[in-house]
């Protein structure tokens, strides 16, 4: 489902309305930077340490922030570590040498996860969306679904208690699109959680998508709005 919808947002004429008619820019890794709330030039990042949880395998947004100076690293468990700043992992666990992020606590100054398929089928609307696509297209049944999303917030939630554990106080953890099937008590400790408009992605949802995309995709009015949000987690 996420993959399906990021496919339409990656529409030449969408993603037009989206950056605007330069050829230059219709390009993942300037949706991430705009998802991201992070301004191209990464000023605001001079002398800080990020990490990129779900980089992928080519590690773009990573490469890029080291071109710009940025102490940045990536952990995915299919990218290709080539380098010492890329960790070849997925987080399965909050035990160090385990499956936990194998980096000491307060390391980062910014954690970011952009469309990270794991805290998307748990913690967002695509959860709901695509388990009413599996059940109606008999992909499994009732109970079978259930587990499966069950042991999926499992790992979403080593995800997030990592992300924090190794996030330095006063710290930002920036998640897109919105966690907003979260629930926060007790997860995120001494954090506070605050949800970021992204007026660019909002208009463009809001003309494009029509009722035709919606039944596509299998959505209700107002049900994809969640994709024009940011979450942003302070470590306080």
């Amino acid at each position: 489902m996420s993959g399906e919808v990021f496919d339409f947002l990656r529409d030449d004429e969408v993603r037009r309305e989206i950056f605007g008619d330069t050829r230059d820019v219709l390009h993942p890794l300037e949706e991430n930077l705009l998802f991201l709330g992070l301004d191209a030039a990464l000023k605001d990042l001079d002398g800080k340490r990020v990490l990129d949880i779900g980089c992928g395998r080519e590690a773009r947004l990573v490469y890029y922030m080291r071109r710009k100076g940025v102490d940045a690293e990536g952990i995915d468990s299919e990218v290709e570590a080539r380098e010492s700043f890329l960790i070849a992992r997925k987080i399965t666990s909050i035990a160090p040498g385990k499956g936990a992020i194998p980096r000491q606590d307060d390391s980062y100054d910014l954690v970011v996860a952009c469309s990270n398929p794991v805290l998307d089928q748990a913690f967002t609307s695509f959860r709901e969306l695509n388990k009413r696509r599996a059940l109606k297209e008999s992909l499994c049944d009732f109970e079978e679904v259930d587990r499966l999303y069950r042991e999926n917030a499992i790992y979403a939630t080593f995800i997030i208690l990592e992300a924090l554990r190794v996030l330095r106080k006063k710290g930002r953890f920036v998640c897109y699109p919105s966690l907003d099937k979260i629930d926060v008590s007790g997860l995120m400790g001494n954090c506070r959680r605050e949800v970021e408009g992204i007026e660019k992605m909002q208009k463009m949802l809001k003309a494009n998508l029509t009722k035709p995309v919606l039944d596509f995709l299998g959505a209700n009015p107002g049900e994809m709005d969640f994709m024009g949000y940011r979450t942003v987690v302070y470590k306080e």
